[in-house]
């Protein structure tokens, strides 16, 4: 009723590759064909069962781990441990100390324990990081051991001399906490400029003292030349010129001073004429201190404040003076008055107001 398949042969070729395919995944099929790099698949239940383990350690390639490895642990079975020990150093030198170098030498150490007991326990110490510094606690017994810290093992004196100690000519083994108490302490000269050099607050007992005996070191490199110079209030700039004159000489000491003398924020001193006054009156009181090197700034101040005297309808004579006295060679200024200053770095700079 049905008609015959047109390629029987076709048919027949078919069945005979799946029959193929399926006899290739059976279990056991071509196991020795199959294989990892190293060891064939089945090594490991192959070495379990034989009876005789050299014969199934001898199909592997000498020098591989997989061979290393069981010849140690038909060797091992053997309890021939000269021969393990010898063969390790080689093992560790060609493939590294790995997770099998470890095993066989744990298996070693444990299977020799009859041969030499106390190497076995050095071996466990070693390898589990056993100590064993406990003592036997006995009721009742009095204990000699202290109760307490020696107080002068961290007395504030004895921390600070290991420091300094430690770190010779610098403070570079204090804390930043610590560098203001520093400030009293007797320093040599490098540990002085290192303290000035790291601290970045102007909080510090006696800072003033320790700025000038640093700008008199011969190794100084002038005011302005550490960030804490920036730093220091009015009154320690006051004090600093106590102790040195000659501060007035330094362009960056006086841009310093004067910028503490700005009012604050909450002035009106640009529109209030007695802020304004009072302002200009600071500022000419120090201005007038300076050398002759920075006329500039002083007619500069003498400037704005004799605007402010034209704008109260109060002009100052001797104010005006002192304004037109200084040495300019703009204008018309007499021969004598050009002789008597001669220096240029005394003349004033009008475009500076």
């Amino acid at each position: 009723m049905f008609p015959a398949p047109r390629s029987l042969p076709t048919f027949h070729r078919i069945v005979t590759l799946l029959a193929m395919f399926a006899a290739a995944l059976a279990p056991g099929a071509s196991l020795g064909g199959l294989r990892a790099q190293g060891a064939p698949a089945g090594f490991a239940e192959r070495y379990a069962l034989a009876e005789n383990r050299g014969e199934v350690v001898a199909t592997l390639i000498p020098g591989t781990e997989d061979w290393y490895y069981y010849h140690c642990r038909e060797r091992l079975d053997a309890r021939d441990f000269a021969t393990v020990r010898q063969v390790l150093p080689v093992w560790i030198k060609r493939h590294g100390r790995t997770a099998r170098v470890v095993e066989i030498e744990n298996r070693e150490a444990l299977l020799s324990f009859g041969e030499n007991p106390e190497r076995t326990y050095d071996f466990l110490r070693r390898r589990l990081g056993l100590e064993f510094r406990h003592e036997r606690i006995v009721p009742g017994a009095r204990s000699t051991l202290p109760t307490r810290l020696d107080p002068g093992l961290l007395s504030p004196r004895t921390l600070r001399e290991r420091a300094l100690r430690n770190h010779p000519h610098s403070v570079d083994g204090f804390h930043d906490r610590a560098l203001a108490a520093l400030a009293s302490a007797d320093l040599d000269e490098r540990q002085q400029h290192s303290l000035l050099r790291r601290l970045r607050r102007p909080d510090v007992p006696n800072l003033p003292t320790l700025v000038v005996r640093d700008l008199r070191r011969r190794e100084s490199r002038g005011f302005g030349s550490l960030t804490i110079h920036d730093l220091l209030r009015r009154e320690q700039l006051d004090a600093c010129l106590e102790q040195m004159p000659e501060l007035l000489q330094n362009e960056r000491f006086v841009d310093a001073y004067l910028t503490r003398l700005q009012p604050d924020a909450d002035s009106n001193w640009f529109d209030d004429p007695r802020q304004r006054e009072a302002h200009l009156s600071n500022l000419w009181s120090f201005a007038s201190r300076l050398p002759a090197r920075f006329n500039s700034l002083k007619a500069h101040v003498l400037f704005h404040w004799l605007q402010h005297d034209l704008t109260v309808g109060a002009p100052d004579k001797q104010r005006f003076l002192q304004y037109i006295r200084l040495p300019r060679r703009s204008g018309h200024p007499a021969r004598r008055h050009l002789e008597r200053h001669s220096r240029r770095a005394e003349h004033v700079d009008l475009k500076k107001q």
